[in-house]
């Protein structure tokens, strides 16, 4: 699986008194947060000429706001505000919203150009991340598992947004057919999806005990950990193998998401110009 052209990371060039804010939701897991600030640092190598900084929506500092206001008062000319978010939910279209607002209050950003990039989504560089995670975890598998003869089920948060829940199955159902399985479900930790147990009853439903399990999630956190523990329990009780891959973490394919973000932000925005 390779990078599409419409998904190839533009080129980016350096500008003055130019700045990057990648935006998490954040977690009260440290170790989740600390995660997300290894993944600005890889992006930071990758962005010479930016200042690359973070900032977290909610349990985590320092949070977006103050970030957006402290990059204003130094003096940047323009920021790209990039949501480290892998589909449009709440977060996408309210959060961050309220959090603009809420920045801009008694004029915070009258002297700084702020451009919005888009959330990951869709794009193939998650879904080569995706594909190596998978690809890893059935290398690694003692005895070895046909694929053919094993359920992929993809694992999610969750939104409220029903339309950000049916493009995570989507991207499930895509990974599904691309990589050869016999079947595939979505199962969402939270939000008003398919809960996880009853997507992996689905593979068992259809007769399948083997179930290789890809946890769509940028970082390992509480939610995470939790999805886990309930199919842990559920294929122990009905004697279902389980292969786990790992979270789509910072894979390179998911750095170029992250750039390919940012760079569209930039060119939409003329701001190369």
């Amino acid at each position: 699986m390779q990078l599409g052209a419409k998904d190839a990371v533009p080129a980016l060039r350096p500008a003055a008194s130019a700045a990057v804010l990648l935006c998490g939701h954040g977690s009260r897991d440290a170790a989740a947060n600390d995660e997300l600030r290894r993944l600005v640092d890889d992006v930071r190598r990758r962005l010479p000429g930016h200042a690359v900084c973070h900032g977290f929506l909610s349990l985590g500092t320092p949070d977006c706001c103050s970030e957006l206001r402290r990059l204003a008062a130094a003096g940047t000319g323009r920021t790209v505000l990039a949501p480290l978010l892998l589909a449009v939910g709440n977060h996408a279209v309210q959060d961050l919203p309220r959090m603009l607002e809420q920045a801009a209050g008694d004029g915070g950003l009258a002297a700084m150009r702020v451009l919005r990039a888009g959330p990951l989504a869709d794009h193939e560089g998650l879904l080569l991340a995706a594909r190596a995670r998978i690809d890893a975890a059935l290398a690694a598998a003692v005895p070895a598992l046909v694929r053919e003869h094993a359920w992929l089920l993809c694992l999610g948060s969750g939104s409220a947004v029903a339309e950000a829940n049916a493009a995570i199955s989507t991207i499930g159902s895509r990974l599904t057919g691309d990589l050869g399985f016999g079947g595939g479900s979505t199962g969402f930790a939270g939000g008003s999806g398919a809960g996880v147990v009853a997507a992996l009853a689905g593979a068992h439903r259809a007769g399948y005990r083997n179930v290789v399990v890809l946890p769509y999630f940028l970082f390992r956190g509480r939610l995470l950990r939790q999805a886990l523990r309930q199919v842990g329990e559920t294929a122990r009780e009905s004697a279902t193998r389980l292969v786990v891959a790992g979270h789509l973490g910072n894979h390179p394919g998911v750095i170029d998401a992250v750039l390919s973000r940012i760079a569209e932000a930039e060119q939409v925005a003329g701001a190369w110009r």
